[in-house]
């Protein structure tokens, strides 16, 4: 049975709602020893900062989805190496808002960032608008391997995905 794991990073006015159709056990993640592969299903483990939710894709990788990343893309990493036991031992997607340069301002902590997302090594990323314009393209000039999005529905480029776009891990 998949479990779901969950992990304060800011206690402050957290909400997490989760509609899954995934028989689910909430544990500690302090408590609880790593989850192992099993060959008939995924592991889901949730960081809860804004949101953070990890899953285990057979044969593929961890692949770390997440709200708006206040506590920075660097604490879902680390969470994940610490507590995710996988088959492949590698990431593979990462997807969601990343807050580096949201507010489109660049320092040297955003720089740090970067150099966690690329020393995991993901497969995929596809970010979204609190990420930052500034950031996909330091991604981009890095040769992340950005998912681009449709600019439809509002979004405001297509250099992240945004509403109405999606993604297969």
């Amino acid at each position: 049975m998949p479990k779901l794991y969950s992990n304060l990073c800011l206690a402050a006015s957290v909400v997490l709602i989760l509609s899954l159709t995934l028989p689910l056990a909430a544990q500690d993640s302090q408590s609880q020893a790593p989850a192992s592969d099993d060959q008939s299903t995924e592991t889901l483990k949730v960081n809860v900062d804004v949101v953070q939710l990890f899953f285990n894709v057979k044969d593929k990788g961890i692949v770390v989805v997440t709200g708006c990343g206040h506590c920075g893309i660097q604490s879902a990493i680390d969470f994940a190496r610490k507590n995710i036991v996988t088959q492949t031992g590698k990431f593979y997607g990462l997807f969601g808002g990343l807050h580096i340069s949201a507010l489109e301002v660049w320092s040297p902590a955003a720089d740090q960032m970067l150099d966690a997302i690329e020393a995991a090594q993901f497969r995929k990323i596809a970010s979204n608008h609190c990420t930052g314009i500034a950031a996909v393209e330091k991604m981009l000039a890095r040769n992340f391997p950005m998912v681009s999005g449709s600019a439809n529905f509002g979004s405001k480029s297509n250099r992240y995905v945004g509403n109405g776009d999606s993604i297969v891990f």
